[in-house]
């Protein structure tokens, strides 16, 4: 994902996502459009959320939240 900053610790991203589906039929790969945000708590810590738009005739689209630790 492209990330953009917009303040000294805001940032918003966006790109897409590689999924892979597994069926009883049929296995499929499909890329969903994410967009999303994140924040910098510290240096090593921040907080994210994004949404996920499913493409194709498999469109699983959700919102995803998360932190994360920089080392």
């Amino acid at each position: 994902m492209a990330k953009y900053e917009l303040a000294d610790s805001f940032h918003l991203m966006a790109g897409p996502s590689l999924n892979y589906f597994t069926e009883l039929e049929e296995e499929k790969f499909k890329i969903n459009v994410d967009f999303g945000a994140s924040y910098d708590i510290s240096e090593e810590f921040d907080v994210n959320a994004k949404y996920s738009l499913g493409t194709g005739d498999v469109a699983i689209s959700g919102i995803f939240i998360g932190a994360g630790y920089k080392f």
